[in-house]
Formats: structure tokens, sequence, C-alpha cells
């Protein structure tokens, strides 16, 4: 997880968060769960970035399963 705060010139900040939370079973607590997403996501501008490799009928209606779509 990264995150990082860009300051345009003259302009309202930007927040960039990276996330990639590779999970390693139900065992294992999930970094990206520990993070503050109430404070990151208190900014107007908010940009987060995470690879999306987990199958949804969400965002993937031929999907077969639901693997790690919860988080």
């Amino acid at each position: 997880m990264q995150v990082v705060e860009v300051l345009p010139p003259d302009e309202e900040a930007i927040i960039i968060a990276n996330v990639y939370d590779q999970g390693k079973g139900s065992e294992v607590p999930r970094p990206a769960k520990g993070v503050a997403w109430g404070e990151i996501a208190r900014h107007r501008r908010v940009i987060i970035a995470r690879d999306m490799n987990a199958h949804s009928k969400m965002w993937n209606p031929k999907s077969i399963c639901n693997r790690n779509h919860n988080f």
C-alpha cells in the first residue's frame, strides 16, 4: 500500500493510493484492511489504483466464482 499526496501549483491536493493486497487465504489478515480508508477518502480528489484480480459478477457477469470479491 502506497499513498502519495500530489500538490499541483495553485490547486487542491490529489491523493493517490496504490493498493496491492495479495491475500494468502482466510487465515492471514489482508494488509489493506488495516488502512485508514476513511482518512484517505475524506479528501475531495482521490485516485485509488488497485490490481483488480478479484473475481466478481459485479464487474464481470461471466465470472463463475466470487474469489476475493468481498474486500
